[in-house]
């Protein structure tokens, strides 16, 4: 029956191009990315699909004229058959709102550069879950923003070799303080159980961002995560469907 209903998932990747000049024939200033390779069979005419990446007009052109310098990334791994991730990168507006910018399935670092003007501006800073693949590919792609990490996954690494009951309070006070004063009675008051901790936390970096959590992107995850098991271009209409749907409702 779902066969019926929603078609057939190799059809699917099959039309998966002209879904993209579609959006793009309908979507002004749309950027849509497909990445395919040959298959071993040197003999094939077909290739098969590797990723796709898709940044709507309007949100890139929003994000350009006025958003805030702070990029959050985030990913959540598809089901169904052909396994993936389905990546989102989002921003902040003036109002301290989400407000997504692109998503991919695999694949958008280096598009979304371009999109974003990124190279042109040195200012960003990404922040991310301290997931090494990300890691390593931001530093190669961008490396002359600054990349900040999500708290609470720096706490839960910590947690695990430090068990002090008030480790949680002195981490929270080393992220949330904002002048070199701050950092220096933080580290005179720091008791000798903590030393290890500061010691760690120093090589973090200095600098940091005011967005401390991933709430962000765990929301905008939460909302993507319910079209997972659909069928690829089913997937990425549920997604571009909400996205369309959050800037008329803001």
């Amino acid at each position: 029956m779902k066969k019926h209903v929603f078609g057939n998932l190799q059809k699917q990747y099959a039309v998966l191009k002209d879904y993209g000049l579609e959006l793009m024939e309908r979507n002004p200033g749309i950027n849509v990315k497909i990445d395919c390779h040959t298959e071993p069979n040197i003999n094939s005419d077909t290739r098969m699909f590797r990723r796709i990446y898709i940044c709507l007009g309007a949100l890139k052109e929003g994000f350009n004229a006025n958003l805030r310098d702070f990029i959050g990334l985030d990913g959540t791994f598809m089901k169904g058959p052909y396994h993936g991730q389905i990546l989102t990168v989002l921003g902040v507006d003036s109002n301290n709102g989400i407000y997504p910018l692109a998503y991919a399935i695999t694949w958008f670092l280096e598009q979304l550069g371009d999109d974003l003007e990124l190279y042109s501006n040195s200012n960003f800073s990404f922040i991310l879950d301290r997931q090494k693949g990300i890691i390593y590919a931001m530093a190669k792609v961008d490396p002359q923003d600054e990349h900040r990490f999500y708290l609470r996954h720096i706490y839960y690494n910590m947690k695990r070799q430090w068990k002090d009951k008030e480790l949680k309070d002195f981490t929270w006070a080393c992220a949330t303080v904002t002048t070199l004063i701050g950092q220096d009675l933080i580290s005179k008051v720091s008791t000798s159980s903590f030393n290890d901790v500061y010691n760690y936390l120093s090589l973090l970096g200095m600098a940091h961002t005011n967005i401390l959590l991933d709430t962000l992107c765990e929301v905008v995850n939460g909302k993507i995560q319910g079209g997972r098991d659909k069928l690829i271009i089913y997937y990425l209409e549920y997604i571009r469907e909400y996205l369309m749907k959050r800037i008329c409702n803001v």
